[in-house]
């Protein structure tokens, strides 16, 4: 029973930690519209493997 009681709290503020940051990381994601190099770098994105990536796209978009 002590184990369990101590587990709880720890668990709870882990799980906190995890859903504050989740909003703080930004992912990769191909922008399908643009198909062209010179144009994918124009807007700020990088062209990798015949796709335009946009670096800073938020998963809470």
């Amino acid at each position: 029973m002590i184990t369990l009681s101590f587990l709880v709290p720890l668990l709870s503020v882990f799980t906190i930690n995890l859903s504050t940051s989740a909003g703080n990381f930004h992912h990769s994601t191909s922008i399908p519209w643009i198909d062209d190099a010179s144009e994918c770098e124009d807007t700020g994105r990088d062209w990798r493997d015949r796709k335009c990536w946009d670096n800073e796209h938020s998963p809470m978009f």
